[in-house]
């Protein structure tokens, strides 16, 4: 049975869905686009004024000959396209109205750090050797910076103005289960979307309530439909302009990388894993000494102040080592700083029976073992850090699954041990997909992807979302 949080007439859901595709496939790259333009002109600007006009930088790295700005406009209406089309067709920046901020984080640097390249492949091509090349130094962060406030802005005006016009994009979500309450959860806290609850439907009472709800987008959420006909609901989904999204189970994310195998003469789908051995592992390695070098140089002073305010909030020692499991099942200590009280392992089996969360993991959103510095140590993910020592001994890597604790591990079947198969990390896809929201099948589940399909540009992306998550706090307790 469908379930609707309010009415619209046919009149206003016909002119929102005209407003909302003029928006996402009109306004938004012809607003972006030209917008960015401006934005990257005055990121070179800047960069400009720092190179050759701010005191610091000149009297550190004095360059051989002062420029006028004229010097580097007239390499402008060369670089600023190659940029939009990066922005375009690369990094996708103007694709969906609904992107999170992290994600259009995430484009814009992919954008502007392939944009940074091709200009300066770009300037030596034409012989343009006069051009500072501290100056694309300077201007990668701040068109970083402006593109992704501006792109922000952007989705946020248009979000503005649907609301104004009281219209809000519809989908239908059919299933039950952890994966479709989150979903329904999400819905609600986007201000431009609304839910429409079906827990189970048949393929023509699917197509029915599409019809009648003027469906824009349906997600299928563990719902019962074997593979033919979701193949038969995408097609008539896809006539009738509607999307359609599918949250994927344990079996869809492990498949690896799926290639063509003709060896047997035959079109055979062959899936190959990912190795993390040779160059792949020492790929790997470098990342995760690189990142620790950059965090202990900028993290020194903020990790004691952290020290001194675990010290004056409660007795006991500022650090807190656990036995926890590692790859293949070696047993290590981890480090954390202390955010519970110095007696909470002996206390575990006093609230064992309040655990909040399905599997074998145990977590509690009021703990009452928790300090009061914790708690915001907690929630902000900073209690994580001392693993750093761990990833610089081996027996971590930055990104990677979570490691349980010996106990939790002894509660592991075969399936589930296949998760340390990989270094455990200290942040993860789980940790910015929800943390302490999913369950743990759905742990296991992104965990699998991502030994599955892992690589550097994952690792680097799971890197730029994690301090987002840091910051939103959602599921982090």
């Amino acid at each position: 049975m469908a379930t609707v949080s309010s009415d619209t007439s046919a009149e206003t859901a016909a002119t929102g869905r005209f407003l909302a595709a003029f928006f996402e496939k009109f306004w938004l790259p012809l607003a972006g686009l030209a917008l960015d333009a401006g934005l990257l002109t005055a990121a070179f600007y800047c960069a400009w004024l720092l190179r050759f006009r701010f005191g610091p930088v000149l009297a550190l790295i004095p360059p051989p000959e002062m420029q006028d700005f004229s010097a580097t406009s007239a390499i402008l209406p060369a670089i600023i396209p190659l940029w939009l089309l990066v922005f375009y067709y690369s990094a996708k920046l103007y694709d969906g109205a609904d992107v999170p901020a992290e994600d259009v984080f995430v484009r814009a640097l992919h954008g502007c750090v392939l944009g940074a390249v091709l200009a300066l492949a770009l300037s030596f091509l034409l012989k343009n050797f006069s051009q500072s090349r501290l100056l694309y130094v300077f201007a990668l962060p701040l068109s970083t910076l402006f593109v992704f406030a501006g792109n922000v802005l952007l989705r946020a005006l248009q979000r503005l103005a649907l609301e104004n016009c009281g219209w809000k994009k519809r989908m239908l979500v059919v299933g039950g289960g952890k994966p479709a309450e989150l979903a329904r959860a999400a819905l609600a806290r986007a201000a431009c979307l609304m839910a429409i609850n079906a827990a189970e439907s048949t393929k023509d009472g699917l197509f029915s309530l599409v019809r009648e709800h003027s469906i824009n987008h349906v997600l299928l959420a563990n719902a019962s439909f074997n593979k033919n006909e979701i193949v038969e609901i995408a097609d008539r989904l896809e006539l009738e302009g509607v999307e359609l999204s599918i949250i994927p189970g344990i079996v869809e994310l492990r498949t690896g990388e799926v290639q063509l195998d003709t060896s047997l003469g035959i079109p055979v789908i062959k899936i190959y894993h990912t190795s993390f051995s040779g160059s792949n592992y020492w790929t790997k390695r470098l990342f995760d000494l690189g990142f620790c070098a950059l965090v202990f140089l900028l993290g020194a002073v903020p990790f004691l102040v952290v020290v001194l305010l675990i010290k004056l909030d409660s007795r006991g020692p500022a650090f807190y080592r656990q036995k926890r499991v590692g790859r293949n099942g070696r047993v290590f200590e981890i480090y954390k700083f202390r955010t519970m009280t110095a007696d909470a392992e002996t206390r575990l089996g006093e609230i064992t029976h309040l655990n909040e969360r399905d599997g074998n993991v145990f977590k509690m959103k009021n703990d009452p073992r928790v300090t009061r510095a914790g708690r915001w140590l907690r929630r902000l993910s900073v209690d994580e850090f001392p693993q750093l020592l761990n990833v610089v001994r081996g027996e971590m890597s930055v990104i990677g699954p979570r490691p349980p604790t010996v106990g939790e591990y002894e509660k592991y079947d075969e399936v589930s041990k296949k998760r340390l198969h990989v270094l455990p990390g200290i942040t993860g896809l789980w940790q910015v997909s929800g943390r302490a929201d999913l369950d743990f099948e759905q742990m296991l589940a992104l965990d699998f992807y991502y030994i599955e399909h892992w690589s550097l540009g994952l690792d680097l992306l799971i890197t730029l979302k994690t301090p987002f998550a840091m910051v939103s706090s959602r599921g982090a307790y």
